[in-house]
């Protein structure tokens, strides 16, 4: 009896700890949705979508850098949900709300938009140029990446 419990345990714990690998990146916008409608702040203002104009100074991979509106195309939404939760209305008169922005772009980071670029030297040492951009390091005086 006590080695089926052991095994059953050992069971659960492979599945838990492959579970937590395999879908550690997936699902930002249901997170966000959640973590955003539990605020009590009112995000149901309604924002304009306004055309890309400004132009950004740092490097990205342009591949993978959109500068193209896909609100309610439930585009880079993680295709392992349900495909209607969260929710991803199409734009009325030209605006959202700005719960779904949040949702929308959550995620948009890692779209790859900061993969495959020669940003540091010292990028090898962290693994790539996203961890370049996402991560900061600080020893005392010293300060690396972003």
């Amino acid at each position: 009896m006590l080695r089926k419990i052991r095994f059953l345990f050992l069971l659960l714990s492979i599945f838990l700890a492959l579970s937590s690998l395999l879908f550690s990146w997936s699902g930002h916008e249901s997170y966000t949705y959640l973590v955003v409608k539990s605020l009590n702040l009112s995000l149901d203002k309604l924002v304009e979508i306004r055309p890309y104009t400004y132009k950004e100074t740092r490097v990205y991979n342009t591949k993978y850098y959109y500068t193209d509106d896909f609100a309610g195309q439930r585009k880079f939404f993680d295709p392992m949900n349900d495909g209607k939760f969260p929710p991803d209305p199409s734009p009325v008169d030209g605006k959202l709300p700005a719960w779904q922005i949040l949702t929308i772009y959550a995620q948009f980071p890692d779209f790859g938009m900061d993969e495959e670029l020669e940003l540091s030297p010292l990028q090898s040492l962290i693994g790539n140029s996203q961890g370049v951009r996402h991560m900061r390091y600080k020893l005392g005086l010293i300060e690396a990446f972003e």
